[in-house]
């Protein structure tokens, strides 16, 4: 939401541009609908039955351009959904060996991209902006425009992900 997922993987094609491995692969995905039944992504999954689920680990990218950065362990709206725990533990992990900066873990109450992904049973996590740990920052707002994001939230977003993919 407000552009600022796809300037963070504009950034992170960037700086991977350097990974050349036959061993595993970085794919950087927008995949858009989410509003619309979470279209995109359910046609992704659909689309890639083939993906390692044990070996994979999905980054979800929500509203990054302001407030607070935080990770969510699950999504709580209509019905519960919690992420599987190996992608929380590879964060937390990551966490405690100082890899990645500590970053407050909630769940969310509105659905996101992820919830297809972990209903499917793929590892992932959900890196959000979030202002007072509930709202996301300008989502959906007239203001929702490139001069209010906060650029220094964004890069610390890239870095927070660069890390955890060179170090997975």
């Amino acid at each position: 939401d407000n552009g600022s997922g796809v300037l963070v993987l504009m950034e992170l094609a960037r700086r991977f541009s350097d990974i050349k491995s036959n061993d595993f692969s970085v794919t950087l995905l927008s995949t858009g609908a989410e509003e619309v039944g979470l279209s995109g992504i359910r046609r992704y999954i659909k689309q890639n039955q083939e993906i390692d689920k044990e070996n994979t680990l999905f980054i979800n990218l929500e509203c990054l351009g302001g407030g607070e950065l935080h990770w969510s362990t699950g999504e709580h709206y209509f019905r519960k959904v919690d992420y599987p725990s190996k992608g929380i533990d590879i964060i937390k992990k990551m966490e405690q060996d100082n890899v990645i900066s500590e970053l407050p873990k909630i769940p969310l109450i509105s659905p996101t991209d992820a919830s297809p992904l972990a209903n499917n049973g793929f590892n992932v996590v959900t890196l959000i902006g979030l202002n007072q740990g509930v709202v996301p920052s300008n989502y959906h707002r007239i203001n929702d425009t490139f001069e209010n994001l906060d650029q220094t939230l964004l890069i610390k977003s890239v870095d927070i992900i660069e890390a955890i993919v060179r170090n997975y």
